[in-house]
């Protein structure tokens, strides 16, 4: 509760934060205000995503009573039914990024398409983009856009990989190139607008970043668009999309892919794919990843979080998540020692995947600077509790 008024003056800093009654912040609201709301999701760009009471879709996750069918499951809203996490990766090509803004003023646009009128900003020093308002600062645009509400995942991704968990150098020298490889567990909203995430190669100088999507929402995706659509985005072979920053920002490039699995070999212990990140994705990979990263994860919500911490623990994976609140983020990180002690059990004494198991680590919970502005309509909830509030390094830098 010490922190509410920090978080209350991230709000407040924009025009547009409104504080409600109980202290809550309505997106719907400022969608209204800036007149970027549609009543059909397929035509609603980037904003494409809904207010539910429950954040998160459900699955035949045990911790769950009832399993829900994707496209088909009955939602709050009755105008959303039929709705899938990005359907606007069903159409053939992507919208420009004005167009998936919506945005009546292009100067409240963060352009990743640059003009005379719209010049691209300059290299970012390292260190220079650290929170909402120097990112601004940086990016030339006023607080009066609301590009905040929906690039709190993209600045947060920014956040893990170069702070956190320490696997982007931004010293690094000009004359070599970085890339890294990061997988993406538990994408669901953000399908919405996977072209935001360019910003990460305009944060990201001379670094190529091969972003890979994990969820039961992308799998679900993949499988709809190739049954029924003929030449859909999400479908493509390869990256469903890639960005080159431009050479005065830093030359920076990302590659986005839904992940395909590739045929299970007939091992009892591994289970047919369905979307969530298991062993076999590292088992048949041709390397591990540099990095694994979950955003507004519940760790201890769902029970397949248990197998991916493992195996980032014995494959020493730098693996960092967020949550909506301080409590539930510092549970996730006093438990996991548990479950990693409780495994190393059934190991003999020198199994190396043991020592991993037993090492001493650390699991810090901070708060993240990128977090989504505005405490969540949760009008019972008190203390701070809002989208990627908080951070957990779950396997530290290599």
């Amino acid at each position: 509760m010490p922190q509410l008024p920090y978080f209350q003056a991230q709000l407040t800093q924009f025009p547009w934060g409104r504080l409600e009654r109980d202290g809550t912040f309505s997106r719907k609201f400022l969608q209204a205000r800036f007149d970027v709301l549609d009543a059909d999701y397929r035509k609603a760009g980037f904003w494409a995503v809904p207010e539910r009471a429950t954040p998160h879709d459900k699955n035949n996750d045990p911790l769950y009573s009832g399993a829900a069918q994707p496209f088909t499951q009955s939602i709050d809203d009755p105008n959303l039914r039929g709705y899938t996490h990005g359907a606007m990766m069903l159409a053939e090509e992507w919208p420009s990024d004005v167009e998936g803004w919506k945005l009546q003023d292009e100067a409240l646009v963060p352009h990743i398409f640059f003009t005379a009128q719209f010049p691209p900003p300059p290299r970012p020093r390292p260190g220079q983009v650290r929170d909402w308002k120097s990112w601004y600062e940086w990016r030339g645009l006023s607080l009066e856009s609301p590009a905040a509400v929906l690039m709190d995942h993209v600045l947060t991704t920014y956040y893990l990989l170069t702070e956190t968990l320490k696997v982007v150098d931004l010293q690094h020298s000009s004359n070599e190139r970085q890339v890294v490889d990061v997988h993406y567990l538990g994408m669901e909203t953000e399908l919405n607008y996977l072209p935001l995430f360019s910003e990460l190669a305009l944060l990201l100088p001379n670094t190529h970043l091969n972003l890979t999507v994990f969820s039961p929402a992308t799998h679900s995706l993949l499988a709809y668009a190739e049954q029924r659509y003929p030449r859909p985005i999400a479908a493509r072979e390869g990256p469903v999309w890639e960005y080159t920053a431009p050479r005065a920002t830093g030359g920076g490039s990302i590659a986005i892919s839904l992940y395909h699995a590739p045929p299970l070999p007939p091992i009892p212990q591994l289970r047919p794919f369905t979307g969530v990140w298991q062993r076999s994705v590292v088992m048949l990979a041709p390397k591990d990843p540099d990095a694994l990263v979950a955003l507004n994860a519940g760790i201890l919500s769902y029970s397949t979080w248990h197998e991916v911490v493992l195996c980032a623990t014995m494959a020493n994976i730098p693996f960092a998540c967020t949550d909506y609140a301080q409590q539930t983020t510092q549970l996730c990180a006093d438990h996991i020692p548990k479950w990693l002690t409780d495994t190393a059990r059934g190991l003999s004494p020198d199994e190396p995947l043991r020592q991993e198991l037993v090492m001493q680590r650390t699991h810090p919970v901070t708060v993240n600077p990128f977090h989504r502005p505005g405490q969540r309509p949760i009008s019972q909830v008190r203390s701070p509790n809002l989208g990627n509030g908080f951070i957990c390094r779950i396997v530290g830098p290599k």
